[in-house]
């Protein structure tokens, strides 16, 4: 800009058409000009230092909320996934108490049909039951701690209710249910006793 200045000066004093006082109005319009552009720049700088200052601020948000949004992602999914595995452990142990209880009704139903007379389910001595209380009883005497004791009880009760004596049958159950309380058989008899109406 100031270089432009003589040109222009040397340019009008060329052409004579310009007085001393014409030259002086144009050097203080540029000189105007020029103070008013460099109020201008000086704003303009600040206003960018600002903006500068501002956008450096808005990425340091950013990246703050990015990293707190990646944290609770993982937070979120590892609890997810540590649930799914409680759910996978309690899905199975349903399906192994589904599995029990389908066994023991099985047992218990197989144990109905034996005290209400039906046909033996495997244990050949209930076709006579009276040799059949015999057995159990031998059973129960050479092996009273055994797992065999639990179940010649039941079965002996089995023989009882077969020979219609319901009273020894349930007297038998209660029996296994007490000596032996935390076994299958004593489950069977609880149940099997509940069926005679007898607990």
């Amino acid at each position: 800009m100031k270089k432009c200045l003589p040109l222009c000066l040397l340019f009008l004093l060329l052409l004579g058409c310009a007085s001393s006082s014409e030259v002086a109005d144009v050097r203080r319009d540029v000189t105007t000009v020029y103070r008013e552009f460099r109020s201008y720049r000086d704003s303009t700088d600040a206003r960018l230092s600002k903006l500068e200052s501002d956008v450096s601020a808005l990425s340091q948000s950013v990246r703050s909320v990015e990293e707190l949004t990646r944290k609770q992602f993982l937070d979120l999914s590892m609890s997810l996934e540590g649930k799914d595995e409680k759910i996978k452990t309690i899905l199975g142990k349903l399906d192994e108490l589904d599995s029990q209880l389908r066994t023991y009704w099985g047992e218990t139903k197989g144990e109905l049909r034996e005290l209400k007379g039906g046909r033996s389910t495997g244990t050949p001595h209930l076709k006579d039951p009276e040799k059949a209380i015999v057995s159990f009883q031998e059973v129960i005497d050479k092996h009273p701690d055994s797992e065999k004791a639990p179940r010649a009880l039941l079965r002996q009760a089995e023989a009882f209710a077969q020979l219609g004596d319901k009273k020894s049958s349930a007297t038998l159950l209660r029996r296994v249910a007490e000596l032996y309380p935390k076994s299958d058989e004593a489950r069977i008899a609880e149940r099997l006793l509940r069926n005679l109406g007898a607990q």
